[in-house]
This record gives structure tokens, C-alpha cells and sequence, in this order.
């Protein structure tokens, strides 16, 4: 029970991990395991690499540990990616992780070669030492702890540790395959114990086998032909395989099945037993080869016609077993591909690409969208394989939009706008991708182009006569807050949301319509709160957290407690603001998404230098850029960086990361502003006047044409303070007695008391 609880706290996404085989009465206690999960996101690819950093930290906190890995080489991709995360998410921590590979399997013969090489040179770049150790386990060891009374000569076990390299799955087959040929059998000592010898003379050890895949063979053929069936049927399911599967491609009674599997699990050691899972249609019994080399090596003995008709068949009964086809379309997607029906392949990976999307499993979406688009070029060209096509590049973009890498979203936006002339596409899918290409173009710096894009959508909408719903909400929302970023007509921007949600709020209640309102609700917040709007900023963040605590996106909840946090930040309440970044930092934990949980750290690392922290803001802020993979969310960490190395007087390192953040930042002027400032911060350190002069002022005139008024005093506080250094008192004075004025105006106490102390001190 204390290991559930400690599960619930820091990884609930492994709870069903930690209770594989437990007690009834512990899998209560967690209420089955998946009932504290967070709706879609409970077995996302990040979700799980998160929390199990999460358990491993707090395993680590308060002592040294260390982690031994064997046989990395035979790691899936997901095992792989899975320690390429923690080695870079425990760069500075108390935790030694300890990894065994052979080297020809690892770096060049094994299926996943090609990502091992990816992973193992990264390993090496992140700092990765790498030992070359060329002995084996000590065979004579393992022989007298296996067969602890023996008769084998000495010298058939050094001949056995030369041939093998004391390779120690080679070498315990070996034996099993002796074992099973009754080349070494036992007798019983006058005690009754087993004697083991051998019971052949083995002619200059020519019997010995020359690697592992001769052994394996070796068993397999000595087995019983239904043994042998069984688990070339198993194979081709994959490394974990049901009874239920196995039992319709044997056409075996199910009960006869089971008795085939207890033998080779009990006997042969080559499966393992796994939980039973229930689906709607039956309760599902699974097994996992015991090593996946067994499972290779026996799938690659067959036939290349004999895999293509049992892909076939096995992905037909997983459709007849599963009600819910997209828990396991992945699975359908890679047998029919297999089977040669790539159509259906196709279409299964579409559905796959939509499952992995709604639990936030960006990679495995975006690998889905890949293995997808594959199949469709080797298809004649049709209506449907265009259909498909277009699903899969709509996903693809908002991968990429999400990722933040806007080059490659408007790209896959384009082609698709470019497929729906060639099909009668549904009227708000195309509008959507006008939309979401509209946002790549404006995060790219073209803002012209951006509005423009939405005047088109919005145009599509009015020749169609579309009923206002989400498309319209979604172009007007954006049109009106492309304005105000774009010309500075802030209060023109509100009203125009405003009357959007006026006419939104008229609308039916659907889950897709609150989560759309809940968008513009952050949009309008985001815009109160540059015109230093700030009670009504707040009542609008709160509006658009409410809903989208309604619609259960998690993600999106993460970013609107970290806005909320941001208005206690900019109003000096740091302490509330903390608290919604704890929240924020709390969910992004549980529900695994990278970038929220890089998100968090940096409203964190802020926090804490308006608490006048730099020390643990650093901490925090390195945290973040070290599992960031979002340009926009790395802008913001480079230049929060830049400010908490400057604090600490690291002036090196605190233009490294300002100019990062303005490099980020590209072509977006307001977004580079911010790396800007913070570049000029560094120069006044530095007293590079001149130029810390040109990048103030650029900063400021960036905020002054966006009605950022808060900013523009703050970016003018900063710069006073250069000029005091100066001794230029007067355009000291002149610059801070403005920023008085406005900080006074938007009620800002803590800017006012700042500011206020910093002219009393000048007049003394």
C-alpha cells in the first residue's frame, strides 16, 4: 500500500505497472488502477516517461542511486526514448545509470539499429562515458549455480566461455538445449540429489553451437509439433500475445491452447504469463516472450506468403475482439500493412494518429502521420485515399503547431488546403486549416499574410452561408487579436471579442463550442491584461479555466492556470501567483505534456525572481529548457534565464541567453522584444551604453505600439537605471516620473513602491 500511494503522488500513470499481479486487495485500494487516471492521457508516451522521472527524483532526493541496465541492445524504440529522457532529465542528479549493450547488435545488426545509434550518440553528446568490457558472465560460475552438484570436464567450460564470450542468454539456451537433447541429463547421489553430467561425448566440442540463433533453432526443432505451431503463431501477433489470437489462427480448443502455453512457459521458459485484460466483447488472457530475441528470431523463420496471410488473420480477430478499435488501432494498422491491405492499414493509422492525439502523444501522433502517409503514396489515387490523406496532414499540422515548429505546420497546411480542391472536403475542416495556417504564418513574423489568411477563411464562410459556430469564432477571435498585435487597436480588439462571445454564448453547449469560447475568454485575458485591464484580464482567464475544466482538456487547463499565475506575477501578489504555478506544475506532471511541464517550470523560474530569488529561480528555469522542445516556450526560459543569470552576475552566461531568446523569437517582433530588453539589461551591466541604449528603446517602441503599457514602464524603469549609472539624472528622472504615471494608472502597488524608492533615492 505504500508503494500506491507513493505512486498516486508522483506517477498514477504507472499505477497499472506497480500492480501487475498484486493482491485483490491492493488493486482496490487504487480502485482498480486506471479510475485515477487523467481522462486521455493516462498512457501517452511522455505522460509515462514524466512520471517516471517524477518517481525516480523523489526516489533520489535524499540519497545516492545507482540504475544498472542489461541489454540495452535488445531495447524497443519506447525503451530507448524512455532512457534517452532520463539521461537528459538527471543530468544533475543524485542517480547513476549503468548500461550493458553488445555492440555489433546494438550499433548495427538489431531491428532497431538505427534509433540505438540515435540514441547512443546523443547519450554521448549529453555526456555519456562509455566503457568497452569484452568479458561475459564466468560460465564455470554460472554452471555451479545452475547444476550445483556436476560432473562437466573443465575443459568443455572453457571451450564453452571461448565460443561464447560468456554471452549469458547463449549460455543458459545452451544448456536448456542440452537439456532438452539429453546431451546432458541428470542422476540422483546416494542423498537423492540430481547429478548432473554428460550423457554424449561431445567429439571436440564440434556440437557446440556457433550463436545463439542455431541454439534456439535447436530447441525449437526437438519440440513437439503443436509446441512449435503455437509459438510461430504467437510470433507473428507480436512480443506480447493473447491466448484468444493464438487459439483462432490454431483452431484449437482454447483449453488445449493454454496447456501448449503452460509447457513452454513452465518447461521451455521461452513466455511468460501476463495479466488478462476485459474488453466489451470478452475477457482477454496475454502473454510476453520471455526475451524479445526469442520472438525475432522464430517471426523471420517464416515464409514471406506465410507472415502475409497471418497478419491477416490475426488483424481480423483482433477487429472481431475489440469493440473499441482505437485502443489497438496502432496494432491493426502494422498487421494489415503487413498482410499487403494497405487501405485498411491506412485508414487504422489515421484512427491511430486520432488516439495517440487526444492523449496528448505528440511523437507517437506524428510517427502515426508518417507510417500513414507511406501507405497512401503506395495507393492508387481515389477520393478516399485523398480523404485520408487530408485527415492525416490536418493532425500532422497541429503536431507541428503545437511543437511550435511553424515552418513545417504551414507546409503540411498548405498541402492540405491544396487537397481540399480536389475533394468536396467538409466547408469549417478547410476554413480550420486557413485558421491554424494563418497562426504558423503570424508566428513566423508575417502578419499581413496572417490577416489576410483570415479575411479568406472568413470570406469562405459568408459564400457558404455556414451558420456562425466554431469556424467563425475561432477567424473573428483571431482577426480581432491580430489587430491588436499588429496596429495597436487594443480597445477596438476587446470590444470585438467581447461581441464574439456575446454571439458564442447564444449557441448550444457542446463540448467542441466551450472548448472554442474558452480560447477567445484566454484571448480577451491576454489582451485585458497588456492594456493593464487587470480585474477584468482575471474574471476572463477564470471564465476560460472554467471551461476548460468542463471539457477536460487537461493541457489547455495547464496553460490557463499559468496565465492566471502570470496576472499575480504582473500585479506583485507573487505568493498567489505561486500557487496557480503549483497547480499548473502539479497537472502538467500527471498528464506528461512536455512543453506544459517546461511551461510551468518557466512561470516558476519567473516567480521566483520577482521574489528576488535567482538562485532557485536558475533551478527551475534549467529544468525547463531541459525537456523543452517548443520554440515559443524556449524564447521564454532563454530570457528568464538571461535575467537570473544577470542577478547572479554570470553576465556571460546572461547574454548567451539572451540572445538565444531573441534568436527563438525569429521574425516576431514582439516576442523578440522581451530577449531585447533583456540584452540591453546585460550591456548596461557590461556598459555597453550605446548599444543598451538602441536595444531599450527598441523594446520600448515595440510595447508602446502593441499598448502594452506595463511593459513600456517597466522596460523604462530599466533603462533609467542605466542612465543613472551614467549619471544622466535628469533623462533618469524624465523616464522614471513616465513609468510612475503609468504604473499608477493600471494601480500596480509594488511597481509604484519600486519606482517611487528609486526617485527618493536620486533626490537624497
Amino acid at each position: 500500500n505504500n508503494l500506491v500511494d507513493f505512486a498516486k503522488q508522483v506517477a498514477p500513470a504507472w499505477i497499472d505497472i506497480f500492480t501487475q499481479g498484486a493482491a485483490t486487495a491492493t488493486i482496490k485500494t487504487v480502485e482498480e488502477g486506471g479510475k485515477l487516471l487523467l481522462g486521455h492521457s493516462a498512457f501517452s508516451q511522455e505522460n509515462v516517461f514524466v512520471q517516471f522521472t517524477n518517481a525516480l527524483s523523489k526516489l533520489t532526493e535524499k540519497q545516492l542511486a545507482i540504475a544498472f541496465i542489461d541489454d540495452i541492445h535488445w531495447a524497443d524504440g519506447s525503451s530507448l526514448g524512455l532512457l534517452f529522457h532520463l539521461a537528459r532529465n538527471f543530468q544533475d542528479r543524485s542517480v547513476m545509470f549503468i548500461c550493458a549493450y553488445r555492440p555489433v547488435e546494438g550499433l548495427e545488426t538489431y531491428t532497431n539499429a538505427t534509433v540505438f545509434r540515435d540514441v547512443h550518440d546523443n547519450l554521448l553528446r549529453y555526456g555519456a562515458k562509455e566503457l568497452e568490457i569484452r568479458q561475459g558472465i564466468n560460465v564455470a560460475r554460472y554452471v555451479s549455480q545452475r547444476y550445483s552438484l556436476n560432473t562437466f570436464p573443465s575443459d568443455l567450460l572453457e571451450q564453452i566461455q571461448k565460443l561464447t564470450g560468456g554471452h549469458a542468454l547463449f549460455v543458459s539456451q545452451l544448456f536448456s538445449l542440452w537439456e532438452d537433447a539429453k546431451v546432458i541429463d541428470s542422476t540422483p547421489d546416494p542423498h537423492g540429489q540430481p547429478v548432473w553430467g554428460l550423457e554424449q561425448k561431445i567429439d571436440a566440442y564440434l556440437k557446440i553451437p556457433n550463436e545463439i540463433g542455431q541454439v534456439l533453432d535447436g530447441r525449437i526443432r526437438l519440440m513437439e509439433d503443436q509446441l512449435r505451431e503455437t509459438l510461430t503463431y504467437a510470433s507473428v501477433e507480436g512480443e506480447d500475445f493473447t491466448v484468444q489470437v493464438v487459439t483462432r489462427l490454431r483452431q484449437l480448443d482454447e483449453i488445449k491452447i493454454f496447456d501448449n502455453l503452460e509447457t513452454l512457459e513452465h518447461r521451455y521458459r521461452l513466455i511468460q504469463e501476463q495479466e488478462s485484460k476485459e474488453t466489451e466483447l470478452r475477457v482477454l488472457d496475454f502473454y510476453r516472450f520471455a526475451h524479445r530475441f526469442f520472438r525475432e528470431h522464430i517471426y523471420k523463420q517464416l515464409s514471406g506468403g506465410k507472415r502475409r496471410i497471418l497478419h491477416r488473420q490475426v488483424g481480423e480477430c483482433l477487429e472481431s475482439l475489440y469493440s473499441n478499435k482505437q485502443e489497438i488501432a496502432g496494432q491493426l494498422a502494422l498487421h494489415f500493412r503487413e498482410a499487403h491491405e494497405l487501405l485498411k492499414a491506412a485508414k487504422y493509422a489515421l484512427m491511430a494518429v486520432q488516439h495517440e492525439h487526444t492523449r496528448y502523444a505528440w511523437t507517437e501522433a506524428e510517427n502515426w502521420c508518417q507510417f500513414g502517409m507511406e501507405l497512401i503514396d503506395k495507393l492508387p489515387r481515389s477520393n478516399e485515399t485523398i480523404e485520408i490523406r487530408f485527415g492525416l496532414l490536418e493532425k500532422l499540422g497541429e503536431i507541428y503547431y503545437h511543437s511550435s515548429d511553424y515552418f513545417k505546420a504551414e507546409k503540411v497546411y498548405r498541402e492540405s488546403l491544396n487537397l481540399s480542391q480536389q475533394l468536396q472536403i467538409d466547408i469549417e475542416r478547410i476554413v480550420n486549416v486557413y485558421d491554424k495556417l494563418s497562426d504558423a504564418c503570424y508566428y513566423q513574423g508575417r502578419f499581413q499574410e496572417a490577416i489576410i489568411l483570415l479575411e479568406q477563411g472568413k470570406k469562405i464562410l459568408i459564400d457558404h452561408n455556414v451558420p456562425f459556430g466554431k469556424p467563425h469564432i475561432d477567424i473573428e477571435s483571431s482577426l480581432a487579436y491580430y489587430d491588436q498585435e499588429q496596429f495597436g487597436k487594443g480597445d477596438i480588439a476587446v470590444d470585438a471579442l467581447y461581441q464574439v462571445l456575446a454571439k458564442a454564448e447564444q449557441l448550444p453547449k457542446t463540448p467542441k463550442i466551450e472548448r472554442v469560447i474558452s480560447g477567445t475568454y484566454n484571448m480577451l485575458g491576454i489582451l485585458l491584461e497588456r492594456l493593464g485591464k487587470y480585474s477584468e484580464s482575471i474574471v476572463a482567464y477564470q471564465q476560460s479555466l472554467e471551461l476548460v475544466k468542463k471539457v477536460g482538456d487537461k493541457v489547455a487547463e495547464i496553460q490557463r492556470l499559468l496565465n492566471i499565475a502570470s496576472h499575480y506575477l504582473t500585479i506583485g501578489e507573487f505568493e498567489q501567483g505561486m500557487t496557480y504555478i503549483t497547480e499548473g506544475l502539479d497537472l502538467s506532471k500527471q498528464v506528461g505534456d512536455l512543453n506544459s511541464k517546461a511551461s510551468a517550470h518557466s512561470a516558476k523560474g519567473e516567480a521566483l525572481l520577482g521574489m528576488h530569488r535567482p538562485q532557485e529561480s536558475l533551478t527551475e528555469l534549467l529544468q525547463g529548457i531541459s525537456i523543452a522542445n517548443s520554440v515559443y516556450i524556449l524564447l521564454g526560459l532563454c530570457r528568464n534565464l538571461a535575467i537570473s543569470y544577470l542577478a547572479l552576475s554570470d553576465l556571460d552566461k546572461a547574454r548567451e541567453y539572451a540572445e538565444l531568446s531573441i534568436k527563438y523569437a525569429g521574425d516576431n517582433e514582439y516576442d523578440s522584444s522581451y530577449g531585447l530588453e533583456a540584452l540591453a539589461q546585460v550591456e548596461a551591466k557590461q556598459q555597453n551604453w550605446d548599444l543598451a541604449t538602441d536595444h531599450f528603446n527598441q523594446a520600448i517602441t515595440i510595447h508602446q505600439k502593441a499598448g502594452a503599457q506595463r511593459n513600456v514602464a517597466r522596460f523604462k524603469t530599466h533603462f533609467a537605471e542605466m542612465l543613472i549609472q551614467q549619471g544622466k539624472q535628469e533623462q533618469a528622472i524624465e523616464l522614471l516620473q513616465t513609468a510612475l504615471m503609468i504604473f499608477q494608472t493600471l494601480a500596480l502597488t509594488h511597481e509604484i513602491t519600486r519606482t517611487k524608492n528609486i526617485l527618493d533615492t536620486m533626490v537624497r
